[in-house]
């Protein structure tokens, strides 16, 4: 059983965790806000897995791993480094949501219980089950949220072995995602890297 204690204390863990998610500066890549999207030969077959507000992990899995050569081009190694932006930024939107159902917990646990017939208010635990099961109602009302979680998702570590592969045939390097970059893509780079340059010459 929850004491109110307990309570107290996973809702303040929650709010420190809300404080990070929301107030605490972002990553930072190329955009491209200055004109349209860079696009990419692998579209047709890679933009098909991509869903608003989500955690897009298999159209990213798509672009780091579908002909890698195509890297070569500088077109294609911009669209790459643009879309691992956009990806970035789908995450965070649904983690926003996420953050947003633990706010809702929270700001129901401070409101008073609610009383039964005889006027008796009921218990933490009761009260905390209670706002949970109308948060998680919420959130599943949300059509694309319901959707967005029925992704399939990847390790972070997963993501920059990926990364890294392309890394090593000399497709990317750390210099072309920018001085901000998630961890995942960090990663990719750290340590003694080995460069086995695959493209012959640079193609416009």
């Amino acid at each position: 059983m929850v004491t109110f204690g307990q309570a107290r204390l996973m809702l303040s863990a929650g709010s420190m965790a809300l404080f990070w998610g929301l107030f605490m500066p972002g990553y930072s890549l190329p955009s491209f806000s200055w004109g349209d999207p860079p696009v990419s030969v692998l579209a047709s077959k890679c933009e098909r897995l991509w869903i608003d507000e989500a955690r897009n992990d298999p159209a990213l899995e798509c672009y780091l791993t579908s002909q890698r050569d195509r890297l070569c081009r500088e077109s294609e190694k911009d669209h790459l480094i643009w879309f691992v932006s956009r990806y970035e930024q789908g995450k965070s939107a649904y983690d926003a949501k996420l953050w947003s159902y633990l706010f809702g917990v929270q700001k129901g646990m401070w409101k008073p219980g609610q009383k039964d017939k005889d006027g008796k208010s009921e218990d933490t635990l009761k009260q905390y089950s209670r706002v949970s099961r109308e948060q998680a109602l919420r959130l599943k009302a949300d059509e694309a949220f319901v959707k967005a979680m029925k992704i399939r998702t990847l390790t972070d570590m997963q993501l920059t072995a990926m990364l890294r592969r392309l890394a090593e045939k000399g497709y990317v390097t750390s210099g072309d995602f920018g001085w901000s970059q998630p961890y995942w893509v960090e990663d990719a780079f750290a340590g003694k890297l080995k460069v086995t340059p695959s493209c012959k010459s640079p193609e416009a």
